[in-house]
């Protein structure tokens, strides 16, 4: 359920990013920088909301799945725009292009 406000339109697809790490295995805590680096860099989540067009069947292959919400993906390095959500969350809107895979398990 998208309790994020947010209604993607065109081609995007709404993203919630898996979180990052704040210490390492070793127990050091992540510098800010450091985590918001990653965080940018971030290439994992689960699909929150996508518009109609998003996956669009004139250019997504005949019998495939399309991409839904609730699906893990993977998605480009560095794609997409980060947002703050009504429900305080943030969250990544990129385009259906830059969904590269559906990730299951």
């Amino acid at each position: 359920m998208n309790e994020s406000g947010i209604k993607p339109i065109e081609f995007n697809v709404l993203v919630l990013q898996d979180k990052i790490e704040e210490k390492t295995k070793g127990g050091l805590i992540l510098a800010d920088d450091f985590r918001d680096k990653e965080k940018h860099a971030q290439v994992r989540g689960t699909i929150v909301a996508l518009s109609p067009l998003a996956f669009n069947e004139d250019i997504y292959p005949q019998g495939m799945e399309k991409p839904k919400a609730g699906d893990r993906v993977a998605f480009a390095r560095h794609a997409g725009a980060f947002i703050v959500g009504a429900d305080g969350v943030e969250y990544r809107i990129v385009k259906d292009k830059d969904v590269v895979a559906v990730i299951n398990g």
